[in-house]
């Protein structure tokens, strides 16, 4: 399409500008090809440098509108490159970044409709994605008047799209070739802004490849986005001279630490084809306002919207995709081998003496209530900061629920609450039957405290550690059981390990975990101990009943009403292989939690406390926003906003006994004045094992910029 074309490219003496007319006389044959820049020995040079016929040197600014008009005189296409790009020089000279940048921009158009010229595509960058400094923020306004300007063309041929892409390898004021003169030159260090800064990199010659690709798709309007790697610096640095020490210099005026292509803001309006993405206008234009298919007949889709970095995600690797495809392989899917050799496992890690495996945590707080045997007319504590499964459960079983405030530091259950209520409830006669201590976020609670208490007011202790397996306390593995009847752990997808969906209960008593494991199973049983069949009944069925399992393998009873409350061996198979990464897991956690710590030192959030002794396997990471900022912004005003940015914060949670479900069982806001401020104010950051350094600084910089 460049054969017999007049084109004209601004900037033209540039890295950009040069590769450009390279790449054009090498692959097509222009009539006419013109270089506008106001280098006047740049230009000289490319006069040596490609003495073809074809070629034309303008001296002229951007600036000056009347020498573009005249430069345009004729032209097919232009390409525009010029513009002020260093970001400090344009922090420190503002109004000249403006005249050309914008008013550049400006005239460019002008000149382009008066010649009616066909098509013009003009060269963006990242750093006008979400600008923060004046070059992005110009770039910014130089793509809207591009785009715009196919609404005011009117009756004119000429058509403009932009083009948008990241730091070009090699080009003037890349870090590329800084560093590779400091190499040459022997230097005992490579200076790095921030060891955490990430850029996106393209090479000259793919710019240019689509740069020109690009001139056949457009219709008009587009924004062009190439689909390219993000690389952090210091990893450029380290490849280009390994063993060469970094020296950290310090973020200069106006730079971010990660730049975006396609801004959450502009998701609605993107679509998404093979190599690149297309920001369509916000406003309707006059004509054909389809851009899902373009002038070469490539069809996109809307784009996905920004890759939102979840709060909690599962890790699965190719072991665990074994050890699952090995049960699908064999003779068991369910009722075999796995679940008993997951159940022996977890028992062994944290020291209880049974373990029933179920398919959810909220099963097994089920069963574990009929075992303690909690029934109508019984009452069952815990607090209203947790997920409704741990009240839920006094309620499968006809019994009444009432909730203990949480510590305002640990966001656990209150112990000084906890005992002033028990107090008042013995004066009343209503003691509970089951307290259900919460370990919130994946922090033991003060275990010892809540089972002196036990001893002292006689409840059974049901522990609610779904957020913590592989947590300690004193040392103590949580579920261990040395201060509680029955704990529970939870094998959801976002937990510290998974099984898909899973949940199990440990115990110290066998008497309770062979009535959990009757419960889990349609309260059935083909145990001959445990059987209880009377002769006469024995003679109904016609079995002839022995004491011995294996004479009469037909044989079962069912002695309870139970459920179907089993974990198949394909999850039992996953959780065999998960746990051998609970160390792992659990120290990324800690470590990930720590970083935190640092980033969010010193803005307006409470941080998560760690009671001395424990440690927590930090399932999740929750802050809390400051009256301040919730009275100043708004929860959802900070809710949204980091949802918006790609950060898939979430909520830990409402307070139970503000449900409609608990309200109309008589609760009402102002009882449990901590669980409902922190209902109020909670946040959770993303926090799992595969969480990169790169994406907890985005998340801390969303944050950072939303309060």
């Amino acid at each position: 399409m460049f054969n017999d074309k007049v084109i004209l490219i601004t900037g033209g003496t540039g890295s950009f500008g040069r590769q450009y007319v390279r790449t054009i006389l090498d692959r097509y044959r222009p009539r006419k090809l013109i270089v506008y820049s106001r280098d006047e020995l740049k230009q000289f040079e490319m006069q040596q440098e490609f003495p073809q016929e074809c070629m034309r040197f303008f001296l002229g600014d951007v600036r000056d509108d009347q020498r573009l008009v005249q430069a345009m005189n004729g032209v097919d296409y232009v390409i525009h490159a010029a513009a002020l790009k260093q970001v400090p020089a344009a922090e420190y000279n503002p109004m000249e970044c403006i005249k050309t940048n914008i008013h550049g921009a400006q005239n460019v158009i002008q000149a382009a409709l008066a010649n009616e010229v066909e098509k013009v595509i003009a060269l963006s960058t990242d750093k006008a994605a979400s600008p923060i400094n004046l070059y992005g923020a110009t770039k910014l306004v130089s793509d809207k008047l591009f785009v715009a300007a196919n609404n005011v063309a009117g009756g004119h041929r000429t058509r403009f799209a932009a083009v948008r892409y990241g730091n070009v390898v090699g080009s003037r004021g890349s870090v590329a070739p800084i560093f590779r003169k400091r190499i040459a030159e022997g230097c005992d260090h490579l200076p790095i802004t921030d060891a955490r800064m990430t850029r996106f990199w393209i090479t000259l010659q793919q710019g240019v490849d689509f740069v020109l690709k690009n001139f056949a798709r457009m219709r008009g309007g587009e924004l062009f986005v190439p689909k390219i790697p993000s690389v952090r610096v210091v990893d450029l640095a380290t490849a280009m001279a390994p063993g060469l020490p970094h020296r950290i210099v310090g973020i200069r005026p106006g730079e971010k630490l990660h730049e975006v292509m396609c801004p959450a803001d502009d998701s609605h309006l993107t679509l998404e084809f093979a190599d690149h993405f297309v920001i369509k206008p916000a406003v309707q234009f006059a004509g054909d306002g389809d851009f899902s298919m373009n002038a070469l007949g490539e069809r996109g889709k809307p784009g996905r919207g920004p890759r939102l970095i979840p709060y909690g995600r599962q890790d699965i690797r190719d072991s665990d995709i074994e050890s699952v495809v090995r049960v699908l392989r064999s003779d068991f899917l369910t009722q075999g081998p796995a679940v008993p050799r997951f159940e022996r496992v977890v028992a062994a890690r944290t020291g209880a003496a049974h373990a029933v495996a179920v398919h959810s945590a909220t099963a097994a707080l089920h069963i574990a209530c009929m075992a303690l045997g909690l029934k109508p007319g019984m009452r069952l504590w815990t607090v209203p900061n947790t997920f409704v499964a741990s009240a839920n459960c006094a309620r499968y079983c006809g019994a009444d629920v009432d909730f203990v405030d949480i510590d305002a530091r640990t966001w656990n259950v209150s112990v000084p609450q906890l005992a002033a209520k028990l107090a008042r409830a013995r004066a009343m006669n209503q003691l509970p039957h089951i307290v259900v201590p919460v370990h919130f976020a994946g922090q033991p609670t003060e275990q010892e405290a809540v089972h002196a208490l036990s001893l002292q007011f006689g409840f059974r202790i049901l522990e609610d550690a779904s957020h913590s397996i592989g947590a300690t306390r004193a040392g103590e593995p949580v579920g261990s059981c040395r201060w509680s009847d029955i704990t529970v752990f939870s094998f959801h997808p976002v937990k510290i390990i998974t099984t898909g969906e899973g949940g199990m209960a440990l115990t110290n008593d066998a008497q309770l975990a062979e009535r959990m494991r009757m419960l889990r199973t349609h309260g059935i049983t083909r145990d001959a101990q445990q059987w209880r069949a009377t002769a006469d009944a024995t003679a109904e069925t016609g079995a002839g009943v022995a004491a011995d399992a294996a004479a009469t393998p037909w044989y079962y009873e069912q002695q309870l009403l139970g459920l179907n409350y089993r974990m198949t061996d394909v999850q039992a198979a996953l959780g065999c292989s998960q746990i051998e990464r609970l160390d792992e897991y659990v120290e990324r956690r800690n470590r990930l939690a720590s970083r935190y710590d640092a980033l969010l030192d010193g803005l307006p959030l409470q941080l998560p406390h760690v009671l001395e002794g424990n440690r927590s396997a930090f399932h999740l990471y929750v802050v809390r926003l400051s009256r301040e900022t919730l009275d100043r912004r708004g929860y959802g005003v900070i809710f949204n906003g980091l949802r918006q940015r790609g950060i898939g914060v979430n909520l830990h949670y409402l307070p139970v006994h503000l449900q409609p479900y608990y309200r109309d069982l008589g609760f009402a806001a102002g009882q449990y004045p901590q669980a409902e401020q922190h209902g109020r104010s909670a946040l959770s950051l993303p926090m799992y094992p595969l969480l990169t350094e790169s994406q907890q600084d985005q998340v801390v910089a969303a944050l950072r910029e939303l309060l």
